[in-house]
């Protein structure tokens, strides 16, 4: 079994981005239905179930590597969203332009050539990867 020797500061890390997935899943029932709701719904949840699975698999490093590679983007979506919903169109072009490049760079260039790297080929036993999915 993977051990890892988990710090205070990362316990937080993953209890805050796990209670903010749930919170947002729980959010998005409650607030007014936009266009990418379902959208939002099947992202939250999958997130949850990633976070989930990761620290029951004991792979806290590449979990929280995963997390911190996906919030910038998801905070200038969000931000853009915001701009747009505001009427200031200017705006959420340039922060959704700034979101596409900050997409780009850490989901297909960092994500897949350093993390997916690390936990197919570098990783010393994946087995339990393999034995859940």
């Amino acid at each position: 079994y993977p051990y890892y020797n988990m710090s205070k500061r990362m316990f937080w890390y993953y209890m805050i981005e796990l209670g903010f997935y749930l919170a947002s899943l729980a959010l998005i029932v409650t607030e007014v239905r936009r266009k990418d709701f379902f959208v939002m719904t099947f992202h939250h949840f999958s997130t949850l179930v990633l976070v989930i699975f990761s620290w029951i698999l004991n792979y806290i490093p590449i979990g929280s590597y995963v997390l911190l590679l996906h919030d910038p983007a998801d905070f200038l979506l969000e931000l853009g969203k915001m701009f747009k919903y505001a009427k200031k169109d200017y705006a959420a072009s340039f922060v959704l332009v700034l979101f596409a490049l900050t997409w780009f760079v850490t989901r297909l260039c960092i994500y897949p050539f350093k993390v997916l790297r690390t936990v197919f080929y570098e990783m010393e036993s994946n087995y339990y990867f393999w034995y859940v999915f």
